[in-house]
C-alpha cells in the first residue's frame, strides 16, 4: 500500500509538466481508490439521505436497520453509468471518460414477530481510474505518460433485523466480509528510439476486513422520523507486487485500518405529500494506521498516512404520490425525488487544501404493479476539487435499479 502511493503520487507529480490528453476519476487513484457510501438509488436521488427514512422498499445497507420495514421477501439490483470530465491547473481540460458497473445487489426476508434477515454484496470503493499527458513537449526526451487503474473492495454482507414497540423502532446488526484487488499500470513511451520505454505494474490484493455495524430507525412522534449508525474499525491485510518492464519483481505486505464511521438522519413529513430528509456522516480516516510487515510477519512500525476525517451532509425533498387507484396514471403513483449533497474526501489537494465535493441530485421511483416495489431512476451532477489550485473533475451520473417482491399475475 505504501509502495502503491509512492509510484502514483511520483507518476502524477511528474506529470504536471505535461498537457494532459485523457483524464478519469483520479480522486480514484490514491491507495485503495474512491470510497463509496451504501446509499440505494433512491435515497441518492433525494440528496443521499436515508438514515432516518422509514420506507418499506429501502435497501441500502448506509443503515443497518432499513431493511426491517421490508413488508415480504424482496431483492434490488441496479447499474450505475459513471461519466467525469478532469480539469488541471497545469495541464487544462482532459477529456471525458466514463465507466458502468453494478454497484450492488441486496436482498431482504422478513420472517416472522418482526424479525428479519438480509444479505447481499456491494462495491465499497471503486479504483477505476485513466491519465494520459504528454511529458517535456519539443524537447529530446519527450514521451507520452499513461496511467491506468482498475479493481476495488467489495463487501459481502449479511444481517439480520428486528421491530418492536408497535413497530416504531427497527434495528439492525450487519457483518461484512471485505477483500478485493486495486491494479495500477504506469507506461511512458518515449518519442526517440535513444530512450527505453518504461512499463510499472502494481498489484495490491486487499483481504481479512470484518466490519460491524449497528443501525437504528424510530418514529418517536409523528410526523419525525429518525436513525443513526455506526460502523466498527477493522484491520485488512495486504500483499503487493510491483513489477517493471525486465521483469524485476518487489513484494511486500502491510496492514492497515478500515475506519470507523457514524451517521445520523432526521426526516419530517412537511405535508401528506412531502418529505424532508437530512443525514450527516462522518469517517474517520484521521485515524486510519497503516503498518509494514516483514517476511517474518513482524510488524516494523505504524505509519500514518496524513488522511482526514471525511464527512458528507445531504439534504432532500420527496413528494408522494396522493391518494390513487391501480388505473390511475403511472406518473401520478410515481415518488419524485430531489436534493443536495456536500462532501469533503479524505484526501488533500496538491496546495494543502480540503478537496470539497458538491452533488445536485434528482430521480423518480415508478411503481411496480401497486404494491410490489419500484423501479428507481436517479440523476447526479456535480463537482469535486478545485483545478485553480490543483485538480477538479465534474460528474454527471445516471443509475437505474429495481427493488421487487412477488410478482402477482392478477391484481
Amino acid at each position: 500500500m505504501k509502495l502503491a502511493r509512492l509510484v502514483i503520487l511520483a507518476a502524477f507529480a511528474a506529470s504536471g509538466v505535461g498537457s494532459a490528453a485523457h483524464a478519469q476519476s483520479l480522486w480514484n487513484s490514491e491507495g485503495l481508490g474512491g470510497w463509496n457510501d451504501g446509499y440505494d438509488f433512491a435515497a441518492r436521488a433525494a440528496g443521499w439521505t436515508g438514515i432516518g427514512r422509514i420506507d418499506r422498499y429501502q435497501m441500502g445497507s448506509m443503515n443497518p436497520a432499513a431493511p426491517a420495514w421490508a413488508p415480504a421477501a424482496q431483492a434490488q439490483l441496479g447499474i450505475l453509468v459513471d461519466n467525469a470530465w478532469a480539469s488541471t491547473e497545469s495541464a487544462g481540460d482532459g477529456g471525458r471518460a466514463g465507466s458502468t458497473r453494478l454497484p450492488g445487489i441486496a436482498v431482504a426476508i422478513p420472517l416472522r414477530r418482526g424479525i428479519g434477515v438480509n444479505l447481499g454484496f456491494r462495491d465499497l470503493t471503486v479504483g477505476s481510474y485513466a491519465y494520459s499527458a504528454r511529458i517535456n513537449q519539443g524537447q529530446e526526451d519527450e514521451y507520452l505518460r499513461r496511467i491506468e487503474g482498475s479493481g476495488g473492495l467489495g463487501q459481502f454482507q449479511m444481517g439480520v433485523t428486528a421491530r418492536a414497540l408497535q413497530s416504531r423502532l427497527g434495528v439492525g446488526l450487519q457483518y461484512g466480509v471485505v477483500g478485493g484487488t486495486v491494479r495500477d499500470l504506469i507506461e511512458d513511451d518515449f518519442s526517440s528510439g535513444d530512450f527505453q520505454d518504461t512499463r510499472n505494474l502494481l498489484r495490491t490484493r486487499m483481504e481479512g476486513g470484518r466490519p460491524v455495524s449497528f443501525g437504528l430507525q424510530a418514529r418517536p412522534v409523528d410526523p419525525f422520523e429518525i436513525g443513526a449508525t455506526y460502523t466498527a474499525a477493522s484491520s485488512l491485510d495486504l500483499r503487493s507486487l510491483f513489477e517493471n518492464r525486465t521483469g524485476n519483481r518487489e513484494e511486500s505486505r502491510a496492514r492497515m485500518d478500515l475506519p470507523a464511521s457514524i451517521g445520523v438522519g432526521a426526516t419530517v413529513r412537511a405535508t401528506p405529500q412531502w418529505l424532508v430528509s437530512a443525514d450527516f456522516t462522518t469517517r474517520a480516516w484521521s485515524e486510519h494506521a497503516f503498518e509494514t510487515i516483514d517476511s517474518l510477519g513482524v510488524a516494523l512500525g505504524r505509519d500514518f498516512a496524513g488522511l482526514d476525517d471525511a464527512r458528507r451532509f445531504g439534504v432532500g425533498f420527496t413528494r408522494l404520490p396522493g391518494e390513487h387507484t391501480p388505473k390511475d396514471p403511472l406518473f401520478q403513483r410515481a415518488v419524485y425525488r430531489a436534493g443536495f449533497t456536500h462532501a469533503v474526501l479524505p484526501s488533500r489537494q496538491s496546495n494543502g487544501s480540503e478537496v470539497k465535493e458538491w452533488a445536485l441530485t434528482a430521480g423518480i421511483g415508478l411503481p411496480v404493479q401497486v404494491d410490489r416495489g419500484y423501479i428507481d431512476g436517479l440523476v447526479e451532477f456535480g463537482k469535486r476539487g478545485d483545478a485553480d489550485t490543483d485538480l477538479s473533475e465534474t460528474f454527471l451520473r445516471l443509475g437505474f435499479s429495481v427493488t421487487f417482491g412477488k410478482l402477482e399475475d392478477a391484481f
